[in-house]
């Protein structure tokens, strides 16, 4: 599914014939570890459009965490719906049919999909891990015993089942730590290494001898979902060393990077402040008033022709929000790379069009606020000119930048830097806005690279401009 060819993506199968016999059954049961990746096409349009529905099961289960909503009670009031509506797994009952083999197959390849989204940073891969393990815990939680001891069953789990002899041995200690009379009256408990089960420990609710943990019947729920975590976060890794393996014209690439941007419900809104105003004819007389992260990225496509993916993002989006249609958007990137038509056409053209709407979903993304540009996918070296600069830059480099852009004092680019190591690089690139446009005093700090091009084009042209929606 993940393959650099084009093709693989594209084409629309589903992986489920229509009588579906019992050998073309992909997914047995309702839940899954994810141990193995998807391998068959699907189109485009699909690839988006169930990673955004997941997304949004995702976005639910982060409120209802910043609610203090987690527990089971809770998740089943307030996700429950979402998951009906968005990612149904079927009944048990019907696992066979048609239709709850293609849910469960949306369910297996958008965990995939958001796995390459999600894999870029340290904190989205904890983000992720976190979110999906709060979602595999309510769904097994929601199963009956015999659905999720079949589930457990097929999983290959390093825990040993405690014989009769020795449970007889250990029965004083076992009922000493139970809280349950009938877990020790059911005789059920495995022992594993305490490690897959800290959370146990620590809680004393279980018994702890050289190092394995005795965990009862009603606690193995604990024991699975834990390995759940650990096994995701491993997955994680590998996931992020295949994105950076990943060709970046490849159609996937303007797909991931819009999810990762948090790009499920923003709808771009045209400023008509700007309308008409800044075009591919102008657009060099205009980059004083860019904020540094578009500024450096316009530079750096002058001089070299050329941006690498995530550059191309970035400043694609932010003139965009300038005004450009998608036609002077062509026109722009066309004359800037200095490339063959043929060339062009083949590996830039459809990521500006999806940009605009007119590929993939249809969605009609909005530029990029400071929040996205600070958090996701910074520069991974010092040939890559994406992200902050404010973030990124070294403090050496960022005060040449400074005085590049007409900043000398000495004592206004010591308080820039100083607010640069307290991580306040909204509050030091607001300095610089008003810095280099003399008499412009703003009331907020600067949250969008097009609010920052507004102020300042504004500022000097006398234009009455308002924040970017």
């Amino acid at each position: 599914m993940f393959r650099n060819k084009r093709r693989a993506t594209e084409r629309k199968n589903w992986g489920v014939s229509p009588s579906l016999p019992a050998a073309d059954i992909v997914y047995p049961t309702r839940m899954s570890f994810y141990n193995t990746p998807p391998n068959l096409g699907i189109s485009l349009e699909s690839f988006e459009e169930w990673a955004i529905d997941r997304l949004r099961v995702l976005t639910k289960l982060q409120q209802l965490q910043l609610s203090g909503k987690t527990g089971l009670k809770d998740l089943d009031s307030g996700l429950k719906s979402t998951l009906d509506k968005f990612l149904p797994l079927g009944s048990s009952r019907n696992g066979g049919d048609e239709n709850t083999q293609k849910q469960r197959q949306k369910d297996h390849y958008s965990h995939f999909i958001l796995r390459l989204v999600y894999c870029r940073t340290p904190e989205l891969r904890k983000e992720f891990v976190e979110r999906e393990k709060l979602l595999f815990r309510y769904r097994m939680s929601q199963e009956d015993g015999q659905e999720r001891d079949a589930f457990v069953n097929s999983l290959d789990f390093e825990w040993e089942k405690v014989d009769v002899d020795e449970f007889e041995d250990l029965r004083p200690y076992l009922e000493a730590v139970s809280r349950d009379k009938a877990d020790v009256a059911s005789r059920d408990f495995v022992k594993v290494d305490w490690q897959k089960v800290a959370d146990l420990v620590d809680s004393r609710r279980v018994f702890l001898r050289a190092g394995k943990v005795y965990v009862p019947a009603s606690l193995q729920q604990n024991l699975v979902v834990n390995e759940f975590e650990t096994r995701l976060a491993a997955a994680m890794e590998s996931a992020a060393m295949l994105l950076s393996r990943l060709d970046e014209s490849t159609r996937l690439m303007p797909i991931l990077d819009h999810l990762a941007q948090f790009g499920v419900t923003e709808t771009f809104q045209k400023n008509e402040a700007l309308d008409g105003k800044v075009g591919p004819s102008n657009i060099d007389s205009v980059v004083k008033h860019m904020p540094l992260c578009m500024s450096q990225l316009h530079t750096t496509l002058r001089q070299k022709n050329h941006l690498k993916h995530d550059g191309r993002f970035q400043y694609g989006l932010f003139i965009k929000g300038l005004g450009f249609s998608v036609d002077e958007a062509l026109q722009f990137w066309r004359e800037a790379f200095k490339v063959t038509d043929d060339k062009f056409n083949k590996e830039y053209q459809y990521n500006i069009l999806h940009n605009y709407g007119l590929k993939g979903s249809g969605k009609n993304y909005a530029p990029k606020d400071c929040k996205s540009i600070i958090a996701n996918n910074p520069p991974a070296n010092s040939d890559l000119v994406h992200g902050c600069p404010y973030r990124s830059l070294r403090p050496e480099e960022l005060v040449g930048r400074l005085k590049n852009m007409g900043i000398e004092d000495r004592m206004e680019l010591n308080k820039i830097t100083d607010q640069v190591k307290n991580t306040n690089y909204h509050g030091a690139c607001t300095r610089v806005l008003e810095l280099t446009h003399p008499g412009l005093k703003m009331e907020e700090v600067v949250q969008h690279p097009n609010d920052y091009f507004l102020k300042g084009y504004g500022w000097q042209n006398g234009l009455e401009v308002g924040y970017t929606k």
